[in-house]
């Protein structure tokens, strides 16, 4: 396990010297747009080739109802946020398709928009930035699918233990059920339960289990034992 430690002053973003380069991470560039695009800086947002094709409108249009000052190629990377003094605009937004990465990017930048945002999910998608924000203390309600974040928000420092990613993970399962072997792999995110391969490799006889289920930083996690099996196969 890795421990990493952040020293820091408190305070606000200042323009970045450089364009900022997010390679292939999609992620990376959404969430960095909403919290970029509301902290009073000018900074440039763009990627790889493989990134910079794809699509950005569904977090552009939000951006822009929030009174966001941003320039765009036609939809797609690099984006550009201004400086403008603007007065950012609380929205009240449905995501028709379910998306972590634009429900995400709103919620970064409302942080800093005076008022309750409300975004209304007719799709739920993962929600590990909401969990992160409450256990901030960010002023974050969800009832059922709809969530109101009410700013301005002042989050807390404090250690985060960062869960195992089951997706990844599944590589090393799927290993240890063919083989011989056995495995534990610990602090695991327990949303696993809730996931699709999850559930499928135990629809084909899987021998696997999680153990000793607690909660780190609002997150439940679990370790996986997992064995050899005599897999059945599925349609």
């Amino acid at each position: 396990m890795i421990t990493m430690k952040f020293l820091d002053k408190g305070g606000f973003f200042s323009d970045p010297q450089k364009i900022l380069h997010f390679g292939n991470s999609g992620t990376g560039v959404r969430l960095m747009a909403g919290l970029l695009s509301t902290s009073e800086i000018n900074a440039t947002l763009t990627g790889d080739k493989s990134l910079s094709s794809r699509p950005m409108k569904r977090i552009i249009d939000p951006l822009q109802e929030m009174n966001v000052s941003i320039t765009h190629n036609n939809g797609l990377l690099p984006i550009k946020v201004f400086n403008h003094n603007n007065q950012y605009i609380p929205i009240n937004h449905t995501l028709n398709v379910g998306s972590a990465q634009v429900k995400s990017c709103i919620l970064l930048a409302a942080l800093n928009t005076k008022g309750t945002t409300k975004i209304v999910e007719k799709i739920p998608s993962r929600d590990h930035t909401e969990i992160m924000l409450k256990f901030l203390g960010a002023n974050l309600i969800k009832e059922k699918n709809v969530i109101k974040l009410t700013s301005p928000n002042f989050l807390k420092p404090k250690e985060l233990k960062i869960p195992g990613d089951f997706s990844s993970a599944a590589f090393v399962i799927i290993a240890v059920l063919l083989s011989k072997k056995q495995s534990n792999i610990k602090r695991c995110g327990s949303k696993l339960l809730q996931d699709w391969s999850f559930r499928r490799f135990k629809k084909m006889n899987a021998n696997i289990t999680v153990k000793n289920k607690r909660k780190f930083n609002g997150e439940i996690v679990g370790d996986i034992e997992v064995e050899s099996s005599n897999l059945v196969a599925q349609l």
